[in-house]
């Protein structure tokens, strides 16, 4: 329940953020609110719940002598992340005219959305076979 929780949390902050006005003009843009909340529910809520049930698993079915290297893996992708992704941004923003934050954000949101497809799909298997 978690792990979807999450995922829908993520899911719906980016469907919040995605501006389809973007590089229309500032007078057509989202509002802040409506930015800052989006961004809430997909960092300050989604975010943490997904990493939270990631870490967990992994360290459940890893043997001890795995689980620092893997555990290790997964902060360093997700650094790589947080300083690719701002460069491949800033790549695009200076490339293209208008529509530079619609792009990015709806990658984003499509892969979420899929992830949450994913694991509804796959549900029954990633539940515990006691319960």
């Amino acid at each position: 329940i978690t792990l979807i929780t999450g995922l829908l949390a993520v899911t719906a902050g980016l469907a919040a953020v995605l501006d389809f006005n973007d590089g229309k003009g500032i007078e057509r843009e989202i509002s802040l609110l409506r930015y800052e909340i989006g961004l809430g529910f997909a960092w300050a809520v989604g975010y943490p719940l997904c990493q939270t049930v990631v870490v967990s698993a992994l360290s459940k079915v890893l043997t001890s002598e795995q689980q620092g290297v893997w555990m290790g893996n997964l902060a360093s992708a997700g650094s790589a992340g947080r300083i690719i992704a701002p460069t491949i941004g800033g790549i695009m923003y200076n490339a293209w005219d208008s529509h530079t934050g619609l792009i990015p954000l709806s990658i984003c949101f499509g892969l979420s959305a899929l992830s949450v497809l994913l694991v509804a799909i796959t549900w029954k298997r990633l539940k515990p076979e006691d319960q």
